[in-house]
């Protein structure tokens, strides 16, 4: 009877999503051809991100990525994001950005402090401009014309204050806008059962799927938990991850961050499934005035030093 049952549900099942790749080729011919493309184009196949050591591991975020920048709190998440997205529309990509603890005004405001570090002669910094002191509002109101048109992105920012955001608004976001690249700050926030591991992991998993359906890729903020490390030096892997172990699993790449001083943030690459993982780098972190870029190992040791006469 059971086999029965099997071969009925074989017979009527037209959902399948099978193919013959020896045959069906075409499909992964158009899409090394794109990459191929885009290589040509921007360097990398992937969407760059603006750290030298991940575009070179990784090639970029690419079709179907489900990516994870994750770190403890108030150590950089937001700002790794916003650093990323912005150089994706300085390159011209169309990017999707979801704010679940924050305005988009005060997205904004941290993203000019980006855009403008690279692209104006007057630096905005974002701390300046949400005080409302030490910069020329009319030289802001100029650079905010011609920003639109210097730059060949677009940014397009959604909160919350028009209710949660979940996968199916993400969804509709991305059938409405047609992003390149979707931004999630952060994961967990989607979630309205707070600690139900099983609720976030079905969500991460959602988030995979919808990547892999608009072909597109889809980085996401996590937190790390308060689990020890052990040596304070280490770095946290992916199996620091708080919330649930489905996140980690789920996803393509895991990067997570450690502030070392308050101008130096170590990253590391904790997970990479199509590729090596385990590198790890150091960057300059002064997003305020628009500098979050990758460094050598002896300048981060000067900053930590440098911090740590001036604290």
């Amino acid at each position: 009877l059971q086999q029965d049952i099997i071969q009925i549900q074989a017979d009527v099942d037209s959902s399948h999503n099978e193919s013959d790749i020896l045959d069906d080729w075409e499909l992964a011919y158009n899409e090394v051809a794109r990459r191929t493309e885009r290589a040509t184009k921007y360097g990398q196949s992937g969407i760059p991100t603006g750290f030298a050591t991940l575009d070179l591991a990784t090639n970029g975020p690419q079709e179907g990525d489900y990516w994870i920048v994750a770190a403890r709190l108030g150590q950089g998440k937001t700002w790794a994001l916003l650093r990323m997205a912005c150089t994706a529309v300085y390159n011209g990509f169309t990017v999707q950005y979801d704010a679940l603890e924050q305005s988009r005004s005060q997205i904004a405001m941290r993203a000019h402090s980006f855009l403008s570090s690279q692209n104006a002669q007057d630096s905005f910094h974002s701390a300046d401009l949400m005080r409302g002191q030490n910069f020329d509002l009319l030289k802001y109101k100029e650079f905010l014309k011609n920003l639109k048109e210097e730059l060949a992105g677009r940014l397009i920012v959604n909160d919350t204050s028009r209710g949660r955001v979940t996968p199916s608004t993400i969804a509709a976001q991305i059938e409405r806008n047609r992003p390149d690249v979707v931004f999630i700050d952060y994961l967990t926030l989607m979630n309205q059962n707070q600690g139900d591991w099983q609720a976030i992991a079905s969500l991460s998993a959602e988030l995979k799927g919808i990547a892999m359906r608009y072909e597109l890729p889809i980085i996401a903020a996590a937190q790390i938990n308060r689990t020890s490390l052990g040596n304070p030096s280490d770095m946290p892997g992916a199996e620091h991850l708080a919330g649930s172990d489905g996140i980690g699993q789920d996803a393509d790449l895991v990067m997570t961050l450690k502030q070392m001083s308050r101008s130096v943030i170590k990253m590391k690459l904790a997970k990479y499934r199509h590729g090596m993982d385990g590198q790890e780098w150091y960057t300059e972190f002064s997003p305020n005035s628009g500098v979050f870029v990758e460094i050598s190992g002896d300048e981060a040791q000067d900053l930590i030093d440098e911090d740590r006469v001036n604290q």
